[in-house]
């Protein structure tokens, strides 16, 4: 069972995943938005507003991408000797 799915079948698990995942960024961008502008936009500029969001949604995503770089890569290349090929995937039913 996919984590925010269930249903039939490995499509509508997917659905329910992604649903999760943007239920949780909009509530980090209206978090984000609520917190900025009780201390900045305390006139409740609609643009700015607008502003925020769309820096509190695209911004996280670049100090992501760049732990999984700095983290992922050397974990990844210094553990490499020790891996062994994965088990075959069985045929899909």
């Amino acid at each position: 069972m996919a984590v925010g799915g269930g249903g039939d079948g490995p499509v509508a698990g997917d659905v329910g995943c992604w649903i999760t995942a943007w239920a949780g960024n909009a509530a980090i961008a209206v978090g984000w938005v609520l917190y900025v502008e009780h201390f900045i936009n305390t006139g409740h500029n609609k643009l700015f507003s607008v502003l925020l969001v769309l820096i509190g949604l695209s911004v996280p995503p670049y100090f992501l991408a760049a732990g999984a770089l700095l983290l992922g890569i050397p974990v990844s290349i210094a553990g490499r000797h020790r891996m062994s090929q994965p088990a075959p995937v069985p045929p899909y039913r």
